[in-house]
This record gives structure tokens, sequence and C-alpha cells, in this order.
């Protein structure tokens, strides 16, 4: 066995020692030569600065996809709200850089305030989007100091050329005459809506011991009538104040104060009298309302003049006064022009053109008008799938009467057919610009302005201000209400030219245009 062993052990080794051999042979001749390779497409060269970075660059796009998805959901759903504190003087235009946007709570790679990465946020930030697919940027904006040139003309035509436009006058007629013209010259069909609106006149003429009128103020819901009785003072009207033996037949004369002006003329009628005078308890005089109607005439007075009767009073005079109050119809318009549309639906742009009196109303409301006009002639011969319908109301100063009128002479039917009134009012003055209404509507003009560094922050009530869309508020059409943050002169005198910041109204035409080019396709329109 141990002999087999080792017979078998050499043949093993010289076949190991033959195979060592050929090996090494073999390493000293080139390989031999290979089938060619299958063509490979053609590489571009990569330079130095991209070299090794390949493999990174998807991921890097990925990550700038989400930081701009983030911060954009941010800026969206908080940087609106507070809006911007940017000065920007009608002599200098600021530039996009200068008037800044309302500021991101969150930049790229910071915590948004609810604690999570910026990752994380992603499907909240495409859910927060206002509209379907992101706002397009928009070419209006590249020609800002066009519009604002179109809209200052014609707002010192209004405001300078034709001066105050009283409610329910010849100078708001001249107005509307003015306007037709103009929607004409644009090529547009225009006409005119005539409504009347009831209006009283009040009126207080003291007969002893002296004679004099004096100025006085109609109180809402008073009667109408004229008396003419003696006077006597009541204090504020309150149950106590009046005499025992009551105050029939004679004009009760009223302090302001402490009781709301419906109880001191009910208790007045109670207690006998025929008419009731309030006098301020401040400087000047006043507007109000009785909240309901009177069965008495009730006027308001100064501070000054009625002091001056309580003194007479006081000092044992006789006063005797004739109170007038008298309700007259009144003739006002609506100026309406439209381009009709392809498709189905109609989206108002309204503006009122009438003022208080003795105020040229620059800001309001010529430049709510020179807004309108502007779009209007930007908007004239396009072929749009909606409706477009411009009106200038009259009589708004009064009580919203042209926007009544407008809205009542409406089936349900033609109600139905507004997706949207757009309303512009006092959008002159200031440094920026305020937006309430429809949510749908306000998020895509909100999204666009802080797009283009517009200065725009809501007014914090949704459809809120006294102003025409109230009455398509009301109605149930869906508006928009666009304003300017400086309303300290609207209604008096100082309402003038020098305080017309010139951006703004190149800022409300470019957004509304901006509104007009899109609104079709926003979710929420004709909804």
């Amino acid at each position: 066995m141990k002999g087999y062993m080792h017979g078998l052990r050499s043949p093993l080794l010289s076949l190991v020692a033959l195979l060592l051999l050929w090996t090494a042979v073999a390493s000293c001749f080139p390989a031999a030569e290979q089938a060619d390779p299958v063509p490979q497409p053609l590489q571009p060269a990569k330079s130095e600065a991209t070299a090794g970075t390949e493999q990174t660059s998807v991921s890097g796009a990925v990550r700038e996809d989400i930081q701009g998805s983030v911060q954009g959901s941010v800026q969206d759903t908080e940087g609106s709200a507070s809006g911007n504190s940017q000065d920007a003087s009608p002599a200098n235009r600021p530039s996009s850089a200068e008037a800044g946007s309302p500021p991101s709570t969150a930049a790229a790679g910071e915590k948004t305030p609810a604690g999570r990465s910026e990752t994380e946020q992603v499907p909240q930030a495409a859910a927060s989007t206002a509209t379907d697919t992101p706002v397009p940027d928009s070419a209006i904006f590249e020609e800002l100091d066009l519009l604002e040139d179109s809209a200052f003309a014609y707002l010192k035509e209004l405001a300078e050329g034709l001066g105050p436009r009283t409610s329910g006058t010849d100078l708001e007629k001249e107005a509307g005459d003015f306007l037709l013209q103009r929607f004409e010259d644009l090529g547009y069909s225009a006409e005119i809506q005539e409504f009347s609106l009831s209006s009283t006149q009040s009126s207080l003429k003291v007969t002893a011991p002296t004679i004099g009128d004096l100025e006085t103020n109609t109180l809402s819901g008073t009667a109408n009538g004229e008396v003419s009785a003696q006077l006597v003072f009541v204090g504020l009207g309150k149950p106590e104040d009046f005499p025992e033996e009551g105050v029939t037949g004679k004009i009760a004369l009223i302090e302001r104060g402490e009781i709301t002006f419906g109880s001191k003329v009910a208790q007045a009628e109670r207690e006998g009298a025929v008419a009731a005078i309030i006098f301020n308890n401040a400087g000047g005089n006043f507007q109000g309302t009785l909240g309901g109607p009177s069965r008495i005439p009730a006027v308001s007075l100064s501070r000054e003049h009625g002091r001056n009767l309580m003194d007479s009073l006081n000092d044992g005079n006789k006063v005797e006064a004739t109170v007038a109050v008298v309700g007259e119809a009144i003739p006002s318009r609506n100026v309406i022009a439209e381009i009709p549309g392809a498709g189905e639906g109609v989206v108002i742009v309204g503006a009122h053109f009438d003022t208080v009196p003795d105020s040229i109303g620059a800001s309001d409301n010529a430049s709510g008008i020179g807004v309108l006009l502007t779009v209007a002639e930007r908007m004239a011969d396009r072929s749009l799938p909606f409706t477009l319908r411009f009106i200038a109301f009259g009589a708004e100063e009064t009580g919203l009467h042209g926007s009544d009128y407008y809205v009542e002479s409406l089936s349900q039917a033609k109600l139905e057919d507004i997706h949207l009134m757009i309303n512009l009012d006092s959008v002159g003055s200031g440094t920026g610009l305020r937006i309430a209404g429809d949510r749908w509507a306000v998020n895509h003009m909100r999204d666009t302005a802080q797009r283009e560094d517009v200065i725009l922050a809501p007014t914090g009530r949704r459809g809120s201000g006294g102003s025409d869309h109230v009455n398509f508020r009301n109605a149930w059409v869906p508006v928009i209400f666009l304003l300017a943050d400086d309303l300290s002169r609207i209604n008096s005198p100082a309402d003038t030219m020098e305080h017309i910041n010139p951006q703004l109204l190149g800022h409300s035409s470019a957004l509304v245009l901006d509104l007009l080019e899109n609104v079709h396709t926003l979710s929420g329109y004709g909804q």
C-alpha cells in the first residue's frame, strides 16, 4: 500500500510541473486577436468642470424643484397676508428689485412653520396652489409704463377736465356723456342705462326771535313734510328729559349722544312733537340713519348752530322755526359697453364715476375709471370665450344706486350667467393695493402680484367695503374688489391730483388684464 502511493505521487508531480511550465511560456507571447466590439454611440467630451458630476446632476435638479415648490407654497399661503410696506412715490417708480414682493416665511433649505423639512412639505405645496397649473409670466407687466400713462391720462380728463361729478346732477350727466364717447372712440357699442333715485332735501329756517336759514342734513328714514312750530330743548331725548307737560305741537331740539337717533326721534313722536332736530356733540354736522321710517320730519344740525338755539331757549326766548323735508326723484345713469364672447358666461369690470359735492374725486373714483378705460382700450377687438362687459356706475356715493338698479334689472338667469364682477374703487392713492372677494379669483390675482413684485394685501374681510360690488355679492355673483391702501382723503375736497400715485394705476390695470386673460381657466370660474 505504501509503495502504491509512492508510485502514484511521482506522475502527479510531473503533471503539475508541466502545467507550470506551460503557463510561464504562454505569458511570454501576445494574446490572441479578439473579434471587433459592438459599435457604441459617440459620447460628448466632458470638460474638467463637468467631469465627475454626471452621477449627481439628476438628484441636484430634483432638489432645486423641491426647494422651488416648497418656497412658492409658503409664499402663497403666508406671504400675501402680511402685505408689503415698500414706498412707491409717483415720481420715482421703483424697479422690480426695489419694489419687492410679500416676504416668504421660509427660504429654501429652512424649516417651514410646521417644523417639517422642505421635502416633507412637497405634497402640501402641490395642494396649495390657487390654479390647476402654475401661473405663467404675463407679458403685460413689461408694459407698466404705458398702462400708467394711459390710466393717468383718463383720470386727469375726468378729475381735472370735468371736475366734481356730484351724484344726480348735470355734472354727473356730463361725465356719463364723456364716458359714452370714450367707449365709442375705442370701438365699442355703448349705451346709457337711465334710472332715478329717491332723494330728500331738508331745510331749517328760524323765524323768531331772529330770521335765518341753517344748513341741515336729512336723517335716513325721515318722513317728508313741512312744519312750523315753536322749538323746545329736550336734552338727549331720553324719556326723563322731556317736560311733564310734553311737547305736543312743538319741534324737539335734541342733543346727540348716549342713545340712537331712532330712539330720540321715536320718543319725540310719543311726546307729541311734530318734528325733531338733532344737533351734533362734536365739530360740524353729521349724517345718520334712524334705523327705520319715522312719522315726523327729522334732520341733523351742527353743534355750533344747535348750541346757539339751545342758549337762546335757556335765556327765555321763544324760538320759532320751520323744518322741511322734501323728497324728489333724481335722475342718474350707468354707462355700459361690452365685447360679446364666443362662449357662455359674462365677466364684468365696473367702477363708479360720480363724486360727493365739491370734490374732483381724483382717487375716488377717477382712478377706477382710468383703469377701467385702460383695460377696455387693451381688450378692444379681442376674441374671448366669455362676454366682457364694462359698466361705469352712477350715483354710487348716494347709496350704490347705479349698481343696485343694474342688478335689479336682470333676471335670475342673467345674474347666474355672470361668472365674476371686478370692482375698481379708489385705486389711486397710497403705496400699495388691497384686495377682497371670492377666494378662487383673489388667489390668482394675489399669486400674480407676488410673482410680479406688486404690493397687494388682503383687506381682511371677504367682499368688504361699501362699494358697487356689494350689490352683486348680495345677488350671489362672485366678486373681486380692488382698492388702494390710502383712503384718508376720499369723499372730501382734499382728494386731488397731487395725491395720485400713477404706479398704482399701472399695477391695477396689469392685474385686471392678467386676470381677464386667465379667468376662464381657473378652478371656480362658472361654479
